[in-house]
């Protein structure tokens, strides 16, 4: 059977696994073919989402950022603008998060425990891009281990900066 044909799969509401933001922003995006209010988006996604080990932000906050509200509903972005300026006020949140999180690693002298991955892994990609490989490992050394064991992603970063760094 063509996906096309199965409805369920088109409209989001059929994505199994909700466990972390990034799937909860690609079942957003979905379930957001047409606008919907709050209430409706919330019912739906509360059935669906089960996130565990991950500071993901509420879903209003979701909303708030990265879609368009507009007379009480939610919709995606439809213009170049409006998508623009969601992944602008995305970006700036993850980095100020990211910045925030570093300095609490350099100072901190407990193991960090619960962290937004995503605001992680910006920020990683940003010092990978800035060469910032100590800051990665700084936050690494810091982290809780299970956050880099269950985040294939995170943890390519760290050992690309332990490379880069040590030359391992």
């Amino acid at each position: 059977m063509k996906l096309e044909g199965i409805d369920d799969i088109k409209s989001g509401s059929s994505l199994l696994f909700v466990n972390n933001e990034k799937s909860a922003l690609v079942w957003l995006y979905n379930f957001l073919s047409e606008p919907k209010t709050f209430s409706e988006i919330s019912i739906a996604f509360n059935q669906l989402a089960n996130v565990e080990g991950d500071e993901v932000p509420e879903l209003r906050e979701m909303l708030e950022q990265n879609f368009i509200a507009e007379e009480g509903k939610y919709r995606r972005p439809q213009s170049e603008t409006e998508h623009n300026s969601i992944t602008e006020k995305r970006q700036k949140n993850l980095r100020r998060e990211f910045e925030t999180l570093l300095v609490q690693a350099q100072t901190q002298k407990s193991k960090i425990k619960l962290v937004r991955k995503e605001a992680i892994a910006y920020g990683f990609e940003l010092c990978y891009k800035e060469k910032r490989f100590a800051d990665i490992l700084s936050i690494a050394k810091k982290l809780d281990n299970t956050i880099l064991e269950n985040s294939g992603e995170l943890n390519d970063f760290v050992e690309a900066a332990e490379i880069m760094i040590e030359g391992i």
